[in-house]
């Protein structure tokens, strides 16, 4: 969620904290808000952004866009590994900053993807192993993905 819009757009039509809440929430929601992420409930949050005439989906369509953006890079990263186009593979995934992928799915999809590569490539095993150990160590920690014996 892009709070930093939400504050900018309340700054830049000159209302306080104070009026920005005033009839929705106390100023320490919207502070905690704006401040540390912290989300309010999604009708406070609604009512907050029809406010400075916002709404959740602006908050919201940059994080949308970029994780629609990956989820189309990783497909077609996915097709050309599986028609043996290494070299475009290894462009398109080292293209991607592993640091923006939030979706446990799409990190999980990320590092297969890069682990296979490797190994198909001869990386060192190490390196190879190092993705497997993210999807089975640390992102399927409940242990619903077929990965797991």
């Amino acid at each position: 969620m892009n709070i930093k819009k939400f504050v900018d757009r309340r700054k830049e039509l000159r209302i306080s904290q104070v009026k920005m809440c005033e009839g929705i929430c106390t100023q320490s929601t919207l502070s905690k808000f704006e401040s540390s992420g912290r989300v309010p409930s999604l009708v406070i949050l609604t009512q907050l952004c029809t406010r400075i005439g916002l709404t959740i989906d602006d908050l919201n369509s940059d994080e949308i866009s970029s994780t629609n953006q990956i989820q189309k890079q990783l497909d077609t990263a996915e097709r050309k590994l599986a028609m043996g186009d290494y070299q475009t593979v290894l462009q398109t995934i080292s293209g991607i900053d592993e640091e923006q992928i939030s979706p446990i799915p799409l990190r999980i999809q990320f590092y297969y993807l890069r682990g296979m590569l490797n190994a198909l490539i001869n990386r060192a095993p190490e390196v190879v192993l190092y993705d497997f150990s993210q999807i089975l160590n640390d992102l399927d920690e409940r242990t619903i993905r077929f990965f797991r014996n």
